[in-house]
């Protein structure tokens, strides 16, 4: 992966390992990498996850959301249960790019959204955003853990944004490296799971009986 010299501030996992090539894939969104005398497993799409986490809430932070407009605004009829868990998301939501604005009982419309969330079945998509915090209202009242959980959410989302158009390239997958050892917590998602495992030579090793 490129060296990530040019990086502004170090992480603490800058120094992790800068030294991984790009040995082949797998299957899917698998990529296998040499790490000096190791050899790594590296899921793609749950590096992404991690990625555009952080990413969202480093924005949240600097309060500098990404949108971009829509052409045509999409109408969005909700039940009012789900009117409702909008209405008082709507603060945080507009924070995290979106712009939607309410025009008769029930019924809005989205006139922007943020450069995470796909352009395909916008008003479906807003809809499961909101039925996510929907299950979360005792979290979405506070500002942080609302921070935390459209994070997640936006994680996702976004680590698929994109993938159907482009072809997932060895260069995607080495600038997702570099993208990645910029995090904070570069090994698991923000569920926990794994973004790749090492094997090191002793390991190989002693699989082949040595």
């Amino acid at each position: 992966a490129p060296a990530l010299a040019h990086a502004s501030s170090p992480t603490p996992s800058a120094a992790y390992r800068l030294d991984w090539r790009l040995a082949g894939r797998l299957s899917g969104e698998l990529f296998l990498f040499e790490a000096g005398a190791s050899l790594v497993v590296l899921n793609l799409r749950a590096a992404r996850v991690r990625i555009w986490y952080e990413r969202i809430l480093r924005r949240f932070a600097d309060n500098a959301p990404v949108a971009q407009q829509l052409l045509l605004p999409v109408p969005l009829e909700l039940d009012p249960l789900a009117s409702s868990v909008l209405r008082e998301g709507l603060a945080t939501l507009t924070r995290a790019g979106f712009q939607i604005e309410e025009f008769g009982r029930n019924f809005f419309r989205i006139l922007a959204i943020p450069d995470w969330l796909g352009d395909n079945d916008t008003a479906g998509q807003v809809r499961d955003i909101i039925a996510s915090l929907g299950r979360h209202t005792g979290e979405f009242q506070r500002k942080n853990m609302a921070h935390e959980l459209l994070a997640k959410l936006a994680g996702e989302r976004a680590a698929g944004v994109g993938n159907a158009k482009e072809t997932v390239s060895d260069a995607l997958a080495t600038d997702t490296v570099r993208d990645l050892f910029l995090c904070g917590q570069p090994t698991v998602t923000p569920a926990g799971k794994p973004v790749f495992f090492e094997l090191t030579r002793a390991e190989i090793t002693r699989r082949f009986g040595g």
